[in-house]
């Protein structure tokens, strides 16, 4: 099995949901964006809509954020939302 991917959800620099997880998929401005283990290093804008985390242990999370940015560098998928809906590991 492969690495899982790092996965962090932040607000304004703020932690929101972070965890270890199989797939991530995001909508930017070029299109949807489904992330695996072994990604190449990629940036880029979201757009609103939702994003979708495969976690290693539990259900999927189906949250959504109304735009930011995207960037995966190895096995670390970090989102920078304007703003987020949905699951947090975070206190708010």
């Amino acid at each position: 099995m492969a690495d899982p991917l790092i996965v962090e959800i932040v607000e304004l620099a703020k932690p929101l949901w972070d965890g270890e997880a199989t797939q991530v998929i995001v909508r930017t401005t070029d299109g949807d964006l489904g992330i695996l283990s072994g990604h190449v290093a990629t940036a880029g804008v979201l757009v609103p809509g939702r994003v979708v985390i495969d976690p290693v242990n539990g259900e999927r999370i189906e949250g959504r954020v109304d735009g930011g940015f995207v960037s995966v560098d190895g096995n670390r998928v970090t989102i920078v939302a304007d703003h987020y809906e949905g699951p947090r590991t975070a206190d708010d």
